[in-house]
């Protein structure tokens, strides 16, 4: 990747590290954390984390791609490698909402304004913009804390990748990246344990 190049990944390369992080996740879960990583990634990066478009389904966002792909074919696209960012996003989504039923985030995403706006349209299915997922999740009460824990996530995930990192450092990194957990990484906890400024 070149100076001033931005990597955007297919969405089949951000729902495999999903199903690895989490090889149980049900179809309904891996499409809202696909909705809520490619905004948070927007908020955070202010480019999209995957090219796909995001749709205003009935129980929630859905690639419609992704769900056709898998449904009906094509084989998937060969695998890429995923940039740190895009795994830190992946890493910090899993952590905040990872522990949610299908259930649980149909409802939650029905509660936010990007699936709430694109439902109303006249058309069936209509697509949940970029701009509508930036500004939801750029202006969300809860930003500051959520940037700072993907930008603590990378950081760790950067460290644990180099010779110098300490086993310690490698653990808490391997458990970021493990997945889900019960409750939510404190940033500013995070952050002080890796010796890093939020």
């Amino acid at each position: 990747m070149g100076t001033g190049t931005v990597e955007v990944l297919s969405a089949h390369d951000v729902a495999r590290e999903i199903r690895r992080r989490v090889p149980l996740a049900g179809l309904v879960q891996v499409h809202k954390w696909l909705y809520y990583c490619q905004g948070w990634h927007l908020a955070w990066r202010e480019h999209p984390l995957f090219l796909e478009d995001i749709q205003a389904w009935t129980n929630g966002p859905i690639v419609a791609d992704l769900w056709r792909d898998e449904r009906y074919g094509p084989a998937p696209p060969p695998a890429a490698d995923l940039t740190t960012d895009a795994k830190a996003t992946v890493a910090t989504v899993l952590d905040r909402y990872g522990h949610l039923t299908g259930v649980a985030l149909i409802r939650l995403t029905h509660g936010e304004a990007p699936w709430r706006t694109a439902s109303e349209s006249v058309w069936p299915n209509e697509t949940i913009t970029h701009a509508a997922l930036r500004s939801f999740f750029g202006e969300s009460p809860d930003t500051s804390e959520t940037l700072a824990r993907l930008r603590a996530t990378k950081h760790a995930l950067e460290y644990a990748a180099t010779e110098d990192g300490n086993v310690a450092l490698k653990r808490l990194a391997e458990r970021i990246a493990a997945g889900p957990r019960e409750a939510p990484l404190d940033a500013g906890g995070l952050a002080a344990k890796l010796g890093i400024a939020g």
